[in-house]
């Protein structure tokens, strides 16, 4: 003998029968593909998820992580979004700016991903002592490579933006290097300026 369900019951399993679909189908169009970050401590402490509710989000960022990291990752990302910011510890250890530069933008082009949103390298107080002169050069070099080759990659500057009267503005971080939630919601606001 078959036990019946309760008309409440029946009612119920119903809507959800009617709703879950029609909710996971709102949730998961062409144009809400899942986003990779990437990169640093920067990315490693960027709460994505609060920064982008409506995003499906992933953080792999590694404190101390430079562009050998991502190397690493070899063709992990491959055809997917990924938003990326590497480079700030590299800084210190660069002599040779085009070799740098050179081996920056192949590793962005072996990641073979569909889009690369690219974080300009961030300013830090280190950083000062020459005028911010080499992390500009590296800026310009490698926005340029990304320009001249590669049209996967959307280039987000936001060097200037940390800056105030050509020093590092304190307001955006905690310690000089790494971002406080001021320093998070400007890169998550420029970045929702281009995410597709």
């Amino acid at each position: 003998m078959t036990e019946r369900i309760p008309e409440s019951r029946s009612i119920g399993v119903l809507l959800l029968a009617v709703i879950l679909p029609l909710a996971f189908s709102a949730c998961s169009s062409d144009t809400d593909e899942a986003v990779f970050f990437t990169g640093s401590s920067l990315v490693e402490k960027w709460d994505v998820r609060r920064f982008f509710p409506t995003k499906v989000t992933y953080n792999a960022g590694l404190s101390g992580a430079g562009i050998d990291y991502v190397e690493s990752q070899g063709k992990q990302f491959k055809g997917e979004n990924v938003v990326l910011i590497i480079g700030g510890n590299d800084v210190v250890s660069v002599n040779d700016t085009e070799a740098y530069v050179e081996r920056y933008l192949r590793m962005l082009q072996n990641m073979e991903a569909k889009r690369i949103y690219l974080y300009s390298i961030l300013p830090r107080l280190a950083f000062e002592s020459d005028g911010y002169e080499k992390v500009r050069l590296l800026n310009k070099k490698i926005r340029e490579g990304v320009t001249e080759r590669l049209d996967n990659v959307v280039y987000i500057d936001v060097f200037d933006l940390f800056l105030e009267g050509g020093r590092l503005n304190e307001q955006y971080f905690y310690d000089g290097t790494h971002l406080n939630e001021w320093g998070y919601a400007l890169i998550s606001g420029e970045l929702k300026k281009v995410l597709l």
